[in-house]
């Protein structure tokens, strides 16, 4: 994982979606292909680009999200009501549905660590 990469999977587990979905800029499909994109930041990386990786220019996500962006190796968790997460090869995206009924960030975050 680049260190781009990293940063971007370091944001969505510090600063995840809205748990409010009323307040999220997207709805429906549009918030699961968004969540998708989240769990795979590099697909939005430029590895080419002169200077190292660079982000791709805005219509490329905007593309991605209206041709509601998927990829075989991500996997879908969640239960149905109360939250809706993503994992990708590059990262992980989680939103709360129902915050009374869904793990906090910490909780899911301690689930996904190694038992010490």
């Amino acid at each position: 994982m680049t260190s781009m990469e990293d940063r971007a999977c370091r944001r969505i587990i510090a600063d995840p979606p809205s748990t409010n979905c009323a307040s999220s800029p997207w709805a429906g499909s549009a918030y699961d292909t968004a969540l998708r994109l989240l769990s795979t930041p590099s697909v939005l990386v430029d590895r080419g680009a002169t200077g190292g990786p660079a982000p791709l220019d805005g219509s490329v996500e905007e593309s991605l999200l209206a041709t509601s962006f998927d990829h075989p190796d991500i996997v879908s968790f969640g239960v149905r009501g109360v939250s809706t997460g993503y994992a990708g090869w590059s990262g992980a995206a989680h939103a709360s549905l129902s915050r009374e009924r869904s793990l906090t960030v910490d909780e899911l975050v301690a689930s996904w660590s190694p038992a010490s």
